[in-house]
């Protein structure tokens, strides 16, 4: 990992197929600072193989516009719900 002067840059990624977000912050010793972050959007009615083609170009152009050290990506989440006899339980 390219990392000068105790400085590290990490990309953090929210994926998602309609809206994936991104956010760059740099730390230098103990203090963390904000550098960038965006939003990539997809339309719901194209094709998926349009809307991956799209986050993929659009991923890759932020990846070496902002050169981070390391990258890291939000595990997604699914909330389902079961019911059980009147009450609902969330997992």
């Amino acid at each position: 990992m390219p990392v000068e002067h105790g400085t590290v840059r990490c990309l953090g990624v929210d994926p998602g197929i309609g809206r994936l977000g991104f956010g760059l912050v740099q730390e230098t010793g103990n203090s963390l600072r904000p550098i960038d972050y965006g939003c990539i959007e997809t339309l719901p009615g194209e094709a998926l193989e349009k809307r991956l083609f799209s986050i993929y170009n659009s991923l890759q152009e932020a990846i070496d516009r902002l050169k981070p050290d390391i990258i890291s990506v939000e595990r997604l989440f699914f909330r389902q719900e079961y019911d059980n006899g009147g009450s609902r339980l969330a997992s």
